[in-house]
């Protein structure tokens, strides 16, 4: 546990965007965490409730905490950060609560700490790193405008389902409901080794979510998909389980 009493500033917009990544949405949804900080970055490992996906977040700064903060509502967390005023926002640990404060407006919002030992979501670091091997080394990148294509066609045809293979310098999307379906092939730059996965519909949600391009790594069939963005300071790596085919 973080000691008490201890005072720096968040930049908001870095916050926000970070907590977003590390929350998710809907069936996937990550409602509590351990913020691990040490004096240069604060560190999330955690895994959602349905144990389909493992991440581990990472956000450069200068923080006066070292030790585990427990986010009771990582949701609420994030819209208090959202909702503050200034572009920089004063961060306090204290009597078991997290008060964020504004210095151009009379605003604190206090949050409730969970204890660390309770927090769910929580996953040991060398476990993430073992699942991540089995997923890293056969990686290719889809820039923007092909996830936002991506994303569309998952919003045309709704499935619980998609397909993704990859074979020298193509990515092959398949979506398939009711005898419906899409196919879309996608140019990348690298050279991948032949791979086959079926995915649940929450790889759009992880998508969509981050909303840029993004580094995906797939070693064989059947394997774990490795997903990695990174920027300004941020750095996120999701590990999603396949579904058995």
């Amino acid at each position: 546990m973080a000691k008490n009493d201890l005072s720096f500033t968040i930049n908001k917009s870095k916050w926000t965007r970070f907590l977003s990544m590390v929350e998710l949405s809907g069936d996937i949804q990550v409602k509590e965490v351990i913020l691990d900080f040490t004096t240069t970055e604060v560190k999330v490992l955690a895994v959602t409730q349905n144990k389909t996906i493992a991440m581990r977040g990472i956000l450069k700064g200068d923080f006066k905490l070292t030790g585990q903060v427990g986010i009771d509502d990582l949701q609420l967390f994030r819209a208090s950060i959202s909702s503050m005023p200034d572009a920089e926002i004063t961060f306090v640990v204290k009597n078991n609560k997290i008060v964020l404060g504004s210095d151009t407006e009379k605003v604190k919002i206090s949050t409730v700490m969970r204890a660390i030992e309770y927090v769910q979501t929580a996953l040991p670091e060398d476990k993430f790193n073992t699942h991540a091997k089995k997923g890293q080394g056969n990686s290719f990148n889809l820039e923007h405008f092909q996830v936002s294509k991506i994303l569309g066609y998952l919003s045309t045809l709704v499935s619980p389902s998609l397909g993704l293979e990859g074979e020298g310098s193509t990515i092959t999307l398949s979506i398939e409901n009711n005898q419906n379906e899409i196919v879309a092939d996608f140019d990348i730059k690298e050279t991948v080794s032949k791979f086959k996965v079926k995915l649940a519909k929450f790889f759009g949600i992880v998508l969509k979510i981050v909303g840029k391009g993004v580094e995906i790594s797939v070693t064989k069939n059947d394997a774990p998909v490795y997903i990695k963005i990174e920027e300004d300071g941020i750095v996120i790596e999701y590990i999603m389980a396949p579904i058995s085919q």
